[in-house]
């Protein structure tokens, strides 16, 4: 719903440093020689030249001496934080060049104050500028190659570029970690990059091959000399020695709307890591993943809440400051040689909104249910779709949920309005966080008795959030902007009679409709919850007083006509309703296709219906729209 009135209502400023459980941080062990380093790549090479004479030296005579800078960056304020994730970096927490010997949730650097945004790790190829505007540490330069690479594989593109766009017109991967355009449907898959500087990581593992050298080879002798033979990978004729392995495993979520069943998440992004050797994936739709690069000995494993329809954001107390700025994560783990095949992440259910796992539980829900919806939208012929998603979600700054689709109609005179109006009582910096990364879609985690709210009342709320986006992708940034200034002027819905209040009718019934339908196709198979959403198409009555209203168990009333809608596709009406019900031939498709620019109103969007689905019981639509105080 739409409920802008008191959306990030004043409250405590939730930057303020929260006491953090001691389970959720991270502990690093001692730095040790990173292999990659562009001074042992150097000797490795070196080595490896001695052995053999089949090299071409005159190939390698340009080979650049690094490849990436291993950079730290000290953000001082949310203004270069936001600089930073806009240039795309790939940005950790943690040292990457440091083994975890506690996997936490967040990592406290300890000669930073705890209440100091931490420092930011990533690797930028060194043919990339760095930021003017951001404190920033090279703490050495870096060599890397793609060692899987040979004459029958072209190597990858450099897993560490910057990429500005991020999701929703950046870069994304499918689940064998292929990389295509966000958004593009068909997917355009990347063969090589477009723009941007020349991709280093790709030249100099071409440069190599083309020189004879053996990139394995090159690799472990690189591991050697940097102390960790048990990473050099084993020739394929090797017996008795532990090979490299491929992670695979599982990505799955609890439900505890049917008895804590585990259900796959679907599309979500996936991230491996050992020192600088990243690779990226999804899962598919049963939640399995597969990676395309080899570990020998072990690797983290993170979750990203992302993929290239939606980018989900949270905002808690148990998160600190600076991770509002990046898509909400999973720290899955440190896994070891076996450990990283069969792996299950499951994400369980916590009473508590204010932690990392309640906002993590909800962030594969959310993600879920829009892969659901989309389903849904095709197999019921529905001609639309939606945009991409910014998607923030708080343990309790936001009060129920909101589409207002802010990033898509950034520009408008309407998204300053409702900022200025929305924000009051959020602190500063946290605000220029949320102008940064506007939100499409809001979602408060916290539901009755401050405990998270369950998975079947998530799902129904986002299904109607994302209807939401769905209707705006059809009727247009106009349309929007003023449904969304009526809801700031009025602070809400306003009356049946209030100048404007056409619009919410239209889009509110659209999005209860579409969230009740979804949801009781989703839990069809649990008798209580599939009744409730039944009831709550099914029973409602006409009311010119209140918007939405419960009744009784199972009887509604409201002026915002969403039974309406559900009265168009079935037989009959229950006579407590009073309403006069004797349509039942229009579809969900058939509904939608009234559904644009012009319906700003019950009457003009009742003749769009008729008018495009030719008239169809035209009598009957008349009186059972009347019927509704239309």
């Amino acid at each position: 719903m739409l409920f802008f009135s008191i959306l990030f209502a004043c409250q405590e400023p939730v930057d303020k440093v929260q006491p953090l459980e001691e389970d959720f941080k991270t502990e690093l062990g001692a730095i040790g020689q990173n292999p990659f380093s562009s001074d042992n790549m150097k000797a490795a090479l070196e080595s490896v030249l001695k052995k053999t004479s089949s090299v071409n030296g005159r190939t390698l005579a340009d080979l650049p001496s690094t490849t990436h800078n291993y950079v730290r960056f000290a953000p001082q304020n949310e203004d270069q934080l936001i600089t930073l994730h806009n240039y795309g970096y790939d940005l950790y927490d943690v040292p990457l060049d440091q083994d975890i010997t506690n996997q936490g949730e967040f990592y406290q650097d300890p000669s930073l104050p705890p209440t100091a945004i931490t420092y930011q790790y990533t690797l930028v190829p060194s043919n990339y500028s760095l930021p003017t505007t951001v404190p920033y540490t090279v703490l050495y330069q870096v060599f890397l190659f793609d060692e899987t690479a040979g004459d029958q594989q072209d190597p990858d593109w450099d897993p560490w570029a910057p990429d500005p766009g991020g999701g929703g017109g950046g870069y994304c991967y499918d689940e064998y970690g292929q990389a295509y355009i966000c958004g593009s449907e068909p997917r355009i898959y990347l063969r090589v990059r477009s723009t941007g500087p020349e991709d280093l990581y790709k030249k100099v593992t071409l440069q190599l091959i083309a020189a004879g050298v053996n990139l394995k080879e090159l690799y472990n002798e690189a591991m050697k000399l940097s102390g960790h033979p048990e990473e050099t990978i084993p020739d394929e004729s090797s017996s008795g020695r532990t090979q490299s392995v491929n992670p695979y495993g599982y990505v799955r979520v609890t439900d505890n709307s049917t008895g804590n069943n585990l259900v796959p998440v679907k599309n979500v992004t996936v991230k491996t890591r050992r020192w600088f050797k990243l690779a990226t994936t999804q899962t598919d739709a049963s939640g399995y993943f597969y990676i395309n690069k080899a570990y020998r000995q072990k690797a983290n494993i993170v979750i990203k809440f992302r993929n290239d329809d939606i980018t989900i954001r949270g905002i808690s107390g148990a998160l600190k400051f600076w991770e509002y700025a990046q898509a909400l994560e999973k720290e899955a783990g440190l896994f070891s040689q076996a450990g990283l095949q069969g792996v299950n992440i499951n994400l369980t259910y916590n009473s508590n909104a204010d932690t990392y796992g309640a906002l993590q539980w909800a962030a594969a829900h959310c993600i879920n249910t829009l892969y659901e919806a989309k389903q849904y939208v095709w197999s019921n012929g529905i001609v639309g779709s939606y945009p991409y998603m910014n998607v923030w979600i708080s343990s309790a700054v936001t009060q129920a949920a909101s589409a207002p689709m802010l990033r898509s109609i950034a520009g408008t005179s309407a998204v300053n309005n409702t900022i200025t109006y929305l924000l009051p009582g959020i602190a500063p910096a946290v605000k220029k966080l949320v102008e940064n990364w506007l939100p499409d879609v809001t979602m408060r985690l916290q539901g009755a008795g401050s405990t998270t709210r369950n998975a079947d009342r998530l799902s129904n709320t986002f299904y109607h959030e994302f209807a939401h986006g769905m209707h705006y992708d059809k009727v247009g940034n106009n349309y929007w902007a003023s449904y969304i200034a009526y809801i700031v002027l009025n602070g809400g819905y306003g009356n049946k009679t209030t100048s404007g209040s056409g619009r919410v009718a239209v889009g509110e019934s659209w999005g209860n409709f579409i969230g009740g339908t979804f949801n009781r196709t989703k839990y069809s198979s649990n008798q209580a919850i599939f009744n409730f959403e039944r009831d709550f198409l099914e029973n409602q009555k006409r009311s010119d007083t209140y918007s939405i209203r419960q009744v009784s168990s199972t009887l509604y009333e409201g002026w915002i006509p969403w039974g309406m809608l559900h009265d168009l596709t079935d037989t009959g009406e229950p006579t407590t309703t009073l309403i006069n019900d004797q349509v039942n031939g229009y579809t969900l498709a058939g509904i939608f296709r009234g559904f644009h620019s012009g319906s700003t109103t019950v009457q003009e969007l009742k003749n769009a219906i008729l008018v495009n689905n030719s008239n169809l019981q035209s009598t009957q639509v008349n009186t059972l729209v009347t019927s509704y105080g239309y």
